[in-house]
């Protein structure tokens, strides 16, 4: 870190960004002034991270130390709540599906004596503190049969196909463009 005071550098840099505000560019000279202030931005941001560097460097250690020694300590007690969690989980399925079974026997023989009845097997009560909810996914797909709006593109694919094949690619259904991007150097 050099001798220059945090006041000092917010100085400095605010004469850049006030610069940044007033430029504009219709010509060549212009654009060439805009370089040779783009230049000063690039090492305006140069100053600030040597600045900051090491007091974020030795903050950054201590955060890893930290979250290290915390992460050790966490991981028995973090595998005992997921067993835990787990154990529960199945017995609460089991329990459920155990009282679907019951409804749907009930229902079964109300309908053999010809009696239309939707019968109601309570829940097990669950215990104080305790609270669930139903995690649904998806657990088969057949590609046969889904929708076309459920259909994702591989944009990242289509991404990777752009950039190696640039003007040339083309893929029905697919619009490829390209944007400039303004690359900086600092001199």
């Amino acid at each position: 870190m050099s001798n220059i005071t945090e006041n000092e550098l917010n100085n400095q840099n605010l004469s850049i960004v006030e610069q940044s505000q007033e430029i504009v560019i219709l010509t060549r000279e212009d654009n060439e002034e805009a370089n040779e202030l783009l230049k000063k931005i690039m090492a305006g941001k140069k100053t600030v991270n040597a600045y900051w560097k090491d007091p974020i460097d030795k903050a950054h250690q201590t955060h890893k130390e930290l979250t290290t020694k915390r992460n050790e300590m966490l991981k028995p007690i973090t595998t005992a709540e997921g067993r835990v969690k787990g154990k529960i989980s199945e017995y609460i399925t089991n329990k459920e599906k155990e009282r679907k079974e019951a409804e749907a026997k009930i229902q079964q023989e109300a309908k053999e004596q010809g009696i239309d009845v939707k019968p109601i097997v309570e829940k097990e009560e669950k215990p104080k503190g305790q609270a669930y909810r139903n995690d649904w996914y998806v657990e088969a797909i057949d590609l046969n049969l889904l929708p076309k709006e459920y259909w994702i593109p591989d944009t990242k694919r289509l991404d990777a196909i752009a950039r190696a094949e640039k003007e040339k690619a083309k893929i029905p259904g697919v619009k490829f463009n390209s944007k400039v991007i303004i690359i900086s150097r600092s001199v």
